[in-house]
């Protein structure tokens, strides 16, 4: 994946790679609204978090499409 030969530079690049924000399912941080203690309330169930967090919402359904491509390639 990193294409190195020396195995700690690869894993250095591969975790740095992990962590690069390509790696998330949104686009920008997520609202403060949609982070604090009351969003954990508000946003507990299905139709709390599609109401009042849908930036979180829909990192959620990006994640969840993800994981169904990923399901099928390992069948």
């Amino acid at each position: 994946m990193t294409k190195e030969s020396d195995n700690e530079t690869a894993v250095t690049k591969f975790r740095a790679k992990l962590n690069s924000s390509e790696s998330y399912f949104n686009a920008e941080p997520f609202p403060k609204n949609e982070s604090d203690k009351d969003a954990h309330k508000k946003c507990s169930d299905i139709e709390g978090a599609k109401k009042y967090c849908p930036k979180r919402w829909a990192a959620l359904e990006l994640w969840m499409a993800e994981s169904r491509k990923a399901s099928v390639a390992v069948l």
